[in-house]
């Protein structure tokens, strides 16, 4: 049965030590060795490059990398399906900038807002937490019903709506996808058959 233990305590005081330690003797402590299904799962690549450097640092070379990784690389590796590259943040503000630009007289209710600095920042945030989320496109639609007698909601919502999946549209003409979509898949599969081995 698996154990969720929570750490909590302020910066320097060996928070991120201790995880190390506990996943490298659980790997170390398993049959299987460095092949056993047990990770150190981690929110960003940022996080996860950390920690690997960290264990590089106590002699331990390249042993675990394969095994720390962020829940996105995790999901594909369950799923067995590739990790489709995802768009940086310059090319996501872009795609968005070129979508409005193209059909300007259509999102009305971007027009006064879209040339001040930041909005384009903010609008990619927008859709980088409905991805984080797991709020499709028609998810959103189903539970804005309730506003659209707003005739100000309405207007937003359908500029937004499409705006989004122009967004979508864009994305999967350049083959990429945001890096939440497989684990959107994952959550979506059925996960018995993926998680029947996993170490938690």
């Amino acid at each position: 049965m698996a154990v969720l233990e929570l750490l909590y305590s302020s910066p320097g005081t060996g928070k991120t030590s201790a995880c190390i330690e506990l996943f490298k003797n659980k790997v170390l402590e398993s049959k299987g060795g460095i092949d056993s299904r047990s990770f150190f799962v981690l929110p960003s690549r940022e996080h996860a490059e950390r920690i690997q450097n960290l264990i590089l640092k106590q002699d331990l070379p390249g042993l675990f990398n394969a095994h720390i990784l962020t829940i996105n690389d995790l999901a594909s590796a369950l799923l067995k399906a590739p990790q489709v590259p995802a768009p940086s943040g310059t090319l996501r503000k872009k795609i968005l900038s070129d979508i409005l630009e193209e059909n300007s007289g259509q999102f009305q209710s971007f027009r006064k807002v879209k040339d001040f600095p930041g909005f384009y920042e903010l609008l990619a945030d927008t859709i980088k937490e409905f991805k984080a989320g797991f709020l499709s496109i028609t998810e959103f639609e189903k539970r804005s019903q309730s506003l659209l007698k707003e005739p100000v909601f309405r207007m937003r919502f359908k500029d937004l709506s499409v705006l989004m999946k122009r967004y979508a549209n864009a994305l999967r003409a350049l083959n990429l996808e945001e890096p939440e979509e497989n684990l959107a898949r994952l959550l979506k599969a059925d996960t018995a058959s993926c998680l029947s081995e996993l170490i938690l």
